[in-house]
């Protein structure tokens, strides 16, 4: 059970966060287009107009439920895993 909680595979401690929603700029608007990028090894959002970054996976998302960001440092790899039944919220307007 602790390598459980360490790793965040359980719901023992759940996470408050605030919904996040990504706003598009008044150049996005004109171009119809929003470019956001995550990457899981450096767990930021990065916006190409203004680089804007957000820190941490949940940080850019309105609400997540089951799914957490594994590092496997012996493998050298991360990435977004489920647990369970998944709800994953990204809300863009």
């Amino acid at each position: 059970m602790a390598w459980r909680l360490a790793r965040g595979e359980t719901d023992a401690a759940p996470r408050c966060m605030d919904p996040f929603v990504w706003k598009p700029t008044q150049s996005e608007l004109k171009v119809g287009k929003m470019n956001i990028q995550y990457s899981t090894s450096r767990n930021k959002y990065v916006r190409s107009v203004g680089m804007e970054e957000v820190e941490g996976w949940e940080n850019g998302t309105f609400q997540v439920k089951s799914v957490s960001r594994k590092e496997e440092k012996d493998w050298k790899m991360t990435y977004l895993a489920r647990t369970g039944k998944t709800i994953l919220f990204l809300f863009i307007f």
